[in-house]
């Protein structure tokens, strides 16, 4: 996700300042962000096809979210041409990207998944590892057992991706105080199939299942 984010902000930058028309620029920048972003979460939540003609109108305010960054592309881009055409000596010329580089740091740890998150992502896969490994059905770890034809269809490589809708995922879980953080990850493979698992804290071990759809 995070490289995913780096990518994103460094297309959407380079739409910026593709056209001379300031505006268009950020216009169609703007717009990019948003249906990516759209798509992306999208799929992270694993959602019908019909969902995502919804999800583009709802999404589609990101616009003006995403205006501001796209000046701010600019103007730094407008300020480190003018200070690379001084001939001299300039100060400007480390200040700029020193800058640029501090502020992307500090903008990045915005992307950073919180402790539990990290921990729920490192079981998954960890899990999933172990479950690929096995070679029947009784040595399978406790919650993939729960998992339809997961010894069938889990096979080659897959993803795992993070999403904050354990309810989208039909299993019986653990009951937790109201606004607690229960991760829900999602295990991708690459032949199509399809899992989760909930994290319950201060369960540790997780609740896997499949999807209906």
């Amino acid at each position: 996700m995070v490289l995913g984010s780096v990518l994103l902000s460094g297309v959407m930058g380079l739409v910026a300042v593709w056209w001379e028309d300031t505006f268009i620029g950020l216009l169609f920048s703007s717009l990019l962000g948003s249906v990516l972003s759209s798509l992306w979460a999208w799929r992270a939540e694993g959602s019908p096809p019909g969902i995502l003609i919804l999800a583009l109108f709802v999404f589609l305010p990101r616009v003006f979210f995403y205006l501001p960054m796209g000046m701010g592309v600019i103007w730094i881009i407008s300020q480190w041409e003018r200070i690379y055409l001084v001939a001299r000596r300039n100060i400007g010329k480390v200040i700029v990207p020193l800058v640029c580089m501090i502020f992307s740091i500090a903008a990045g740890l915005f992307s950073i998944y919180s402790e539990d998150v990290r921990f729920a992502l490192l079981q998954t896969d960890q899990m999933v590892q172990q479950g690929l490994q096995a070679e029947r059905y009784e040595d399978l770890p406790e919650p993939l057992k729960d998992v339809w034809y997961f010894e069938n269809y889990a096979k080659g490589e897959y993803t795992l991706e993070v999403s904050y809708d354990p309810d989208s995922l039909p299993v019986q879980r653990p009951m937790v105080d109201y606004g607690t953080l229960e991760p829900l990850i999602i295990v991708r493979f690459s032949n199509g199939f399809m899992l989760g698992c909930v994290f319950s804290p201060p369960k540790e071990t997780p609740v896997c299942g499949n999807f209906n759809h």
